[in-house]
C-alpha cells in the first residue's frame, strides 16, 4: 500500500492550458502618415497642393486631436501659439533650408525631402491646454541627417533662432600628409572604378558610379586635378547628356525614373563642384575655351530651364544656379547666351521660391 502511494506521488502531472474567457473587439485603425510621392513624378496629386510662397505655403486648417491609439514619434514638441503662426514659421524654415515641401490641402501635413534625399513628414495636432503639437516622422534616408533637419524645423516652430555654426579645426601639422603624387594616383584609381561601374547596364551600378564622382569632386584635397579629369575625360559627355535633356519615358518603370532623376541631380552637383574648384584656381576660363561643349546652347538651355523649374525640383535648381554663377563669371560668351534666354529674369523670379545653400 505504501509502494502504491509513493508511486502515485512520483507521477508527472501533464501541463494543460488554462481556459480563460476573453472578449475580442474590433481594432481601431491607427492613422499613418502618407509617404512621399516618387521623386520622378512631379505632377500635383489629387488632394495635394504644392505652394512655394512661405507666407501662404502651408494653409493650416483646424487642428485634429491626437487619436486614442497612436504611436507618437519622439521628434515632437508642444508650442504655445496659434497653429497658423507655427505653420508659417515651419514653412519659412523649410524655404531657407532648401527643403522640398508638398503641402496637403485638407490636413495639416507636409511631405518633405532634403537635398540629401532624406524624406520625412511634418504634422500638426491639437495639443494639451490649447497648445500645438508638432510631430516630425522620418520616412527614409540617413538617421543623422534627418535628426539635423528635424531639429532645425522644430526649433523654428518654437520661434527659436538657429544656433551659430560649430567651429571647425584644421588638421594638425604633426599628422602625416599624403604627397601630391599619391593623391593624384588615388584619384585616378577612383575615376577608373567609377568608369567601370558606369559602363555596366544595371542602374544601381551607374548610380554608384555617379555618386563616386560626386564624392571625388568635393572630398579630395586636389579638387582642381579631379575637376580637370572629369571635365576633360569621358565623364563630361555623360554628365552633359543628363543635363541637356529631362523627359519622362512611359516605357520606364517607376524605379527607373527615380534612378534617372537622382542621377541627374548628382550630375548638376558634380559640375557645380568642378566649376567652383576651377574658378578658385583661376583655370575655369581656359578650360571652357578648350571644352566648348560645356557652354553649348543645349547646356545653357538645360541650366536655365532647370532654374525655372525650381518649384518642382528645387534641389536640382540650386545646383544649376551654382553652375550658372561660375560660368557667367568666367565666360563672356556664356553671358551673352544667358541674356538671350532671359536668365536674369528667371533668377529674379526663383528667388522667392527658395534660397540656394
Amino acid at each position: 500500500m505504501s509502494n502504491t502511494n509513493s508511486n502515485s506521488s512520483k507521477m508527472i502531472v501533464e501541463d494543460k492550458p488554462q481556459m480563460r474567457s476573453m472578449q475580442i473587439m474590433s481594432s481601431v485603425p491607427m492613422p499613418i502618415m502618407s509617404r512621399l510621392t516618387p521623386i520622378a513624378k512631379q505632377a500635383p496629386i489629387a488632394n495635394v497642393e504644392q505652394e512655394t510662397v512661405p507666407t501662404s505655403g502651408w494653409k493650416a486648417v483646424p487642428l485634429a486631436s491626437l487619436p486614442t491609439i497612436y504611436c507618437l514619434e519622439r521628434t515632437h514638441i508642444h508650442v504655445d501659439d496659434s497653429h497658423s503662426n507655427v505653420a508659417d514659421r515651419i514653412s519659412e524654415c523649410m524655404r531657407k533650408e532648401s527643403i522640398l515641401a508638398v503641402f496637403h490641402k485638407d490636413e495639416n501635413l507636409i511631405d518633405a525631402e532634403t537635398s540629401d534625399g532624406i524624406q520625412f513628414s511634418i504634422r500638426l495636432w491639437e495639443g494639451k491646454n490649447g497648445a500645438v503639437l508638432v510631430e516630425a516622422q522620418k520616412v527614409s534616408g540617413c538617421c543623422y541627417s534627418y535628426c539635423q533637419a528635424a531639429k532645425a524645423i522644430l526649433r523654428a516652430a518654437k520661434g527659436i533662432r538657429a544656433p551659430p555654426k560649430r567651429r571647425t579645426f584644421s588638421i594638425p601639422p604633426s599628422v602625416p600628409r599624403v604627397s601630391a603624387e599619391e593623391a593624384e594616383a588615388a584619384t585616378r584609381d577612383g575615376l577608373e572604378l567609377a568608369k567601370g561601374l558606369w559602363m555596366k547596364q544595371q542602374l544601381d551600378s551607374q548610380l554608384l558610379a555617379i555618386e563616386s564622382l560626386m564624392h571625388l569632386s568635393r572630398a579630395t584635397e586636389n579638387q582642381c586635378f579631379t575637376a580637370k579629369c572629369i571635365l576633360s575625360g569621358e565623364f563630361r559627355g555623360k554628365l552633359l547628356n543628363l543635363i541637356e535633356s529631362f523627359s519622362t519615358d512611359s516605357n520606364r518603370s517607376e524605379i527607373e525614373e527615380e534612378y534617372m532623376t537622382i542621377m541627374r541631380r548628382h550630375a548638376f552637383t558634380i559640375l557645380s563642384n568642378c566649376f567652383a574648384a576651377l574658378e578658385r584656381s583661376g583655370e575655369l576660363s581656359s578650360l571652357l575655351r578648350q571644352q566648348a561643349d560645356l557652354t553649348s546652347d543645349a547646356v545653357v538651355e538645360g541650366l536655365v530651364g532647370e532654374l525655372a523649374s525650381a518649384a518642382e525640383r528645387p534641389h536640382d535648381a540650386c545646383q544649376a544656379a551654382h553652375c550658372l554663377r561660375s560660368l557667367l563669371a568666367a565666360s563672356v560668351d556664356m553671358q551673352r547666351k544667358a541674356a538671350e534666354l532671359n536668365a536674369i529674369e528667371t533668377i529674379s523670379a526663383v528667388r522667392l521660391i527658395g534660397a540656394c545653400r
